[in-house]
């Protein structure tokens, strides 16, 4: 009737990423309404980081490696990946492996702080394997908690937590 609304609905099935027009047209004898609308479809990075131990008990003195495997799972690169990790006192990190790049992983000792240099971009559907080799300095647990922050997680950490029991030696 003259003068009266109607509200329509559909559903459109977009492709993927990129910008999307839809153009509705409405007809009634001498009467034409025409609009359209834009939607641009963007991909987000999905970024899952697991860490592993490779052996659950091990003396003083001995080694074992925390494993760090970082993948996206989502549809757009993740960007300035920084990755740090934090041992127990009685762990100490002797070396780290997985980046390839000329700049040195920063180790502090003293506060058990690893930090891998910044990892630019990680593709979509990419993996990237990391790790941290320890040494045992004392008995009880060892653990590694691992950080992950990129920009398209502002003001948020992915955290992991792995652990090893050390026996014999003193405290």
């Amino acid at each position: 009737d003259p003068g009266e609304k109607t509200a329509l609905s559909f559903q459109v099935r977009l492709g993927g990423m990129g910008l999307y027009q839809v153009t509705a047209e409405a007809r009634c004898k001498d009467l034409l309404d025409k609009e359209s609308f834009s939607t641009d479809v963007s991909g987000l990075p999905d970024v899952v980081m697991v860490l592993t131990e490779r052996r659950r008990v091990l003396d003083v003195n001995e080694y074992t490696v925390f494993d760090i495997k970082i993948q996206n799972k989502g549809t757009k690169e993740a960007t300035n990946l920084k990755l740090s990790a934090i041992l127990s006192k009685n762990l100490i990190a002797t070396d780290a492996a997985g980046i390839d790049t000329d700049q040195d992983i920063g180790r502090n000792d003293e506060t058990g702080e690893v930090r891998f240099p910044v990892i630019e971009r990680l593709a979509p559907g990419r993996t990237m394997e990391l790790s941290i080799k320890a040494q045992a300095k004392g008995a009880g647990v060892g653990t590694c908690k691992v950080y992950l922050e990129h920009d398209d997680l502002p003001n948020t950490k992915l955290e992991d937590f792995a652990h090893t029991t050390v026996t014999g030696g003193a405290d």
